[in-house]
């Protein structure tokens, strides 16, 4: 099961509607549409009366009917309330909150995990197209089980103290009692819930050493601002995670505050995408940019040994003092 977290960016050039176009719709209006082609951020393309709708839970080649949830200047936002036409891609959801309306954690548990790779690869192979001009193939590989893969997120708590996610392109919290992506040994039935006041952002992490941490906001925000302190309430700050590749075996320190790929086999998958395709060699200068705790830069230094260099570019003051023990 792939989630979308990134912002989107548009595969096609978008004109503004104008005055009149806007006019005609509005939020909760309810279109019937056939689904063109997928956009970036777990959206889908259709079109109607001339305006560009992004729709949440379709599958190109449907007819469906959309609930508007959102009106801009260059485009229309909707979710799929009921499907005319279904693809044969189409499968039901193993969560009972990825719907209309629902979570806004994952955006294809209504498609089949082929036809996820596949749309995958076809967004990938357009941005290359668009921005870079260049005809690419891309294959999504397969690097864990579709579902109890995620060993870090963020949860919230709303205003009435119910703990679960928010709803997509909104502050609204969806009370959530178990989800099926997340790994069992951190997913809501296990979390210390009495502790945890109304209003906060719950951050939970699962090392690969099997030590929990789970670090509460004080701020009453969606999100945490950069450098702005945890308090942890269970485990410690810095985790460690061991990751073993073809290229050898690397040890990371983790703090609550700093990033780390939440999908279990991410870490070891991309380190061998990456050294495999840089073929460093003894005494080379990597420049790691966006470097983070160091996943590619401690990875990378028994390839260049004692004679090459790191240099690591990163603006989180967290992940720059964990890179600073991971190599």
């Amino acid at each position: 099961m792939m989630t979308t977290c990134m912002d989107i960016t548009y595969p096609l050039t978008l004109g503004s509607m104008t005055d009149s176009q806007r006019k005609t719709f509005e939020i909760g209006q309810i279109l019937r549409v056939e689904i063109e082609k997928i956009a970036h951020g777990g959206h889908f393309i259709a079109r109607h009366e001339g305006a560009v709708i992004f729709v949440r839970h379709a599958i190109p080649g449907e007819i469906v009917e959309v609930k508007i949830t959102g009106i801009e200047k260059s485009l229309i936002r909707g979710d799929v309330i009921a499907v005319i036409e279904a693809s044969p891609s189409r499968v039901k959801q193993p969560c009972r909150f990825a719907h209309a309306g629902g979570c806004g954690g994952c955006d294809f548990q209504h498609i089949d995990i082929d036809r996820q790779r596949a749309l995958k690869s076809e967004v990938i192979a357009e941005q290359f197209a668009r921005i870079a001009k260049m005809e690419v193939e891309v294959e999504v590989e397969e690097v864990s089980s579709s579902l109890h893969w995620r060993t870090r997120y963020a949860a919230t708590t709303s205003a009435a103290g119910e703990l679960g996610f928010k709803a997509a392109s909104s502050t609204k919290v969806i009370a959530i009692d178990s989800c099926p992506v997340l790994i069992p040994e951190i997913d809501f039935p296990t979390l210390p819930r009495t502790e945890i006041l109304a209003g906060r952002r719950v951050d939970v992490a699962l090392s690969t050493r099997g030590e929990r941490t789970v670090g509460v906001s004080q701020l009453r925000s969606s999100r945490i601002e950069q450098n702005h302190p945890i308090e942890i309430i269970e485990g410690r700050k810095a985790m460690f995670f061991d990751v073993a590749t073809s290229f050898g075996e690397s040890s990371y320190q983790v703090s609550q505050g700093s990033f780390w790929q939440s999908n279990i086999k991410a870490p070891a998958a991309l380190i061998e995408a990456v050294l495999e395709f840089a073929d460093l060699g003894e005494g080379d200068h990597l420049l790691d940019l966006y470097g983070g705790v160091g996943l590619f830069a401690a990875a990378a230094l028994p390839l260049i040994g004692e004679s090459g260099k790191v240099d690591l570019v990163e603006a989180s003051s967290s992940a720059t003092r964990d890179a600073a023990q991971n190599f």
